[in-house]
This record gives C-alpha cells, structure tokens and sequence, in this order.
C-alpha cells in the first residue's frame, strides 16, 4: 500500500486558534524548527529567559509576520502576553497538534 499525503495532511489539519475574534490558522512546525527550538532552550540565559527567547522563535515560525499585523496586532505576541491560564492553554494545544504531526504517520511491522 502506497503512503497518502493527501490522507496524511487531511487527518492533521494545521494548528488554528481564534485571538481577539480573529481566527488564525498556522504553519506546520517542521522537525528542522523543533531542533532549533529545543537549541534556544539550552542556550544562554536563565530559564526563563530561554523559554521566553525559544517559544517567541517558534510561534513567529508557526504565525509568521504579515503587513495586517500592524492594524490587527501580532498574534504571536498576543498570545505570549495572555494571562497565564489562557496562555498554558494555548500552548499545551500548540505543542499537542505539533507532537501529533510529528507520531508515526504509520504503524511499523516487526
């Protein structure tokens, strides 16, 4: 049996979110941008300032910067700025539609 983009993409829609009655639908985060994530993670800094360096690169590869952000905001920076329990909540789908697009598309036969 050949593999299916087509069925593969369908079964894992792009990560979207709605932010201020704005609806946005976002990139695919590629194993390229998780390495360089998990690097900004371990580079200099405090931990905080990590996490904060690391998650602002990754969200501006899943939201890039468009000219319509200067009259309907960034939502990459609107989200950061989210009280905590929003912004966790924000997260915690990002990161599980990101941990879903990179499973096994297929199930490995011994």
């Amino acid at each position: 049996m050949a593999f299916d983009v087509d069925a593969y993409r369908a079964a894992r829609p792009p990560w979207a979110f709605t932010l201020d009655g704005v609806q946005y639908t976002s990139r695919r985060i590629t194993s390229a941008h998780l390495r360089r994530y998990h690097q900004l993670l371990s580079g200099p800094g405090n931990d905080e300032q990590r996490l904060a360096t690391a998650l602002a690169w990754l969200l501006r590869c899943a939201v890039p910067w468009r000219p319509s952000f200067l009259w309907r905001g960034d939502p990459a920076r609107k989200l950061l700025r989210l009280n905590a329990a929003a912004r966790d909540a924000a997260l915690l789908d990002f990161f599980a539609t990101v941990r879903r697009d990179h499973a096994s598309p297929t199930a490995t036969a011994p």
